[in-house]
């Protein structure tokens, strides 16, 4: 774990706007 990386981000993005809509 060197730090957070673009991908790393992008992952939490999307965990955040999967758990806002859960249907898409």
């Amino acid at each position: 774990m060197e730090g957070i990386t673009g991908l790393d981000l992008a992952l939490r993005r999307l965990g955040e706007l999967a758990e806002v809509k859960p249907g898409q």
